[in-house]
């Protein structure tokens, strides 16, 4: 079986959210450049959203983070407001 390769740059940057396979929570994939604050960051954006943290799979690669968070609640199942929270995301975050 043949893979495309990747080349893993800064470049990759972004947050987007999905809902789970059951609809019950959300999937946040968050890939962003590692620094100081950086889940405080998304902690607080998550709270101003009203949304609760299930659990979180943080990885650093270097300078580079990638992490996943299940979360729920506030008014997520409206995809405008899953967009806003992935924009704010996305402007505190600088990705």
């Amino acid at each position: 079986m043949c893979y495309p390769e990747f080349e893993y740059t800064k470049e990759l940057k972004g947050a987007r959210i999905l809902s789970d396979e059951k609809g019950a929570h959300f999937i946040l994939s968050l890939v962003a450049a590692d620094r100081p604050g950086l889940l405080y960051t998304v902690a607080n954006t998550l709270a101003d959203h009203g949304a609760n943290l299930h659990t979180a799979k943080i990885t650093t690669l270097g300078e580079r983070a990638e992490d996943v968070f299940l979360i729920s609640g506030g008014d997520l199942r409206e995809s405008a407001s899953r967009i806003r929270l992935e924009t704010q995301l996305m402007d505190r975050l600088k990705v």
